[in-house]
């Protein structure tokens, strides 16, 4: 009798642990389906053997894709964050002729950076003031050249007084032609060398990227046989507005 009971524990104990094991099979098999959905790359008679390591493969990559989201994400915010340091300054002025001219000067005070656009004639002037590295560019509008010069004193001091509009929110600025004096400042191209933009920082070598770059000599008025090339007016929040012309020096 207790030979037959011990054959009877025997025996349930074998079916219990065979439906285990088609349990875990059957469970296999599903998780190897569903490998089989997300990595079609797997070969299909693999999978019920590597399910183990194919669930810890889809745990990983879930995680790497949870990582790429947090880093996508705080990349986003510091690219706002830099972007929220450019403001524009909008100054409307009356030219000596009485016209109503408009120009936009985008600040930059990380970067020490102020870059006027100018409209004339259906082209943009682009005029960038690089405090840090001490340079004033000219981008010319409908052309393929950039002219560079020194920063002078007067050029911190006007620059200034746009980066001072900034900080205090004077965004839209209207001077007033009464009030506002106006000069005129004469430039020769010395077209004999061209510069490295390289040398001039990172700033003037992304605006004049592959195109001729010359340096700028201030002088008193050409002779009548220097053609001026042409002229372009900046105006600065404290009222001042200079007249820039330019013009090639003898080789």
């Amino acid at each position: 009798m207790n030979s037959v009971d011990v054959h009877s524990s025997r025996s349930q104990t074998g079916d219990g642990n065979c439906r285990q094991y088609s349990q875990s099979m059957e469970r296999s098999r599903r998780i190897a389906n569903t490998l089989k959905g997300v990595f079609p790359f797997v070969q299909a008679d693999h999978l019920g053997a590597k399910a183990g390591i194919g669930l810890r493969i889809l745990w990983g990559a879930l995680l790497l894709l949870v990582v790429a989201a947090v880093i996508g994400v705080s990349a986003v915010g510091i690219l706002n964050l830099r972007g929220n340091n450019r403001q524009v300054v909008q100054i409307t002025f009356h030219d000596v002729q009485g016209a109503i001219i408009s120009q936009s000067a985008v600040v930059n005070e990380e970067e020490d950076l102020v870059t006027y656009h100018i409209m004339d004639r259906n082209h943009t002037t682009v005029v960038l003031f690089d405090s840090k590295n001490g340079f004033v560019c000219y981008q010319p509008g409908g052309s393929n050249i950039c002219l560079v010069r020194k920063m002078l004193a007067v050029d911190q001091e006007n620059i200034h007084t746009v980066i001072t509009a900034q900080e205090q929110k004077f965004n839209q600025l209207l001077l007033l032609r009464n009030e506002t004096q106006f000069s005129r400042k004469y430039l020769g191209i010395l077209s004999r060398n061209k510069v490295d933009p390289l040398t001039l920082g990172q700033h003037i070598d992304s605006l004049c990227n592959q195109i001729p770059v010359y340096w700028l000599q201030e002088s008193n008025r050409p002779g009548r046989q220097r053609l001026i090339y042409f002229c372009i007016d900046i105006c600065f929040p404290n009222n001042v507005c200079v007249s820039v012309c330019f013009y090639y020096l003898p080789d």
